[in-house]
């Protein structure tokens, strides 16, 4: 019972220490699309080459995020403010990778970069993001 108590205490501590501020909606990504898509992100502009992200192993399959339904919304959810990162972005330019959900779930990951295997990429200034109310819409 007192261990129980104990972990209460220190989660209660650990979450109650987050400020809301922290963590911030950057973008919502709209799918008004028929199939399900995944998304990436680099500040990386000008080039154009996809993150790689995470370790995957070569010649595995692995969606650069979780899908999104064909009418469903994400939100993009980070730590820090769409502006701070701009404010850090070398080019000021955010770069949004659009793929086909079913592409990176089946091809091999190290065959997506390489033959650049992407719906849309988006490359979106603070200012265009902020002139579509922060919903980017696909396609």
């Amino acid at each position: 019972m007192l261990k129980t108590y104990l972990i209460i205490a220190i989660l209660s501590c650990l979450f109650g220490s987050c400020h809301p501020d922290m963590f911030y909606s950057w973008v919502t990504l709209k799918n008004n699309s028929t199939k399900g898509i995944c998304y990436a992100y680099s500040n990386s502009f000008p080039d154009t080459s996809i993150p790689i992200g995470n370790y995957i192993p070569k010649g595995t399959p692995g969606p650069p995020s979780g899908v999104i339904q064909p009418g469903e919304s994400y939100s993009l959810v980070k730590s820090g403010s769409l502006e701070s990162y701009f404010t850090s972005a070398p080019s000021g330019t955010l770069e949004l990778f659009i793929f086909d959900a079913n592409t990176v779930q089946t091809i091999a990951w190290d065959t997506v970069l390489s033959k650049y295997l992407i719906l849309k990429r988006y490359d979106l200034t603070l200012d265009s993001i902020n002139k579509t109310g922060r919903i980017i819409d696909y396609p």
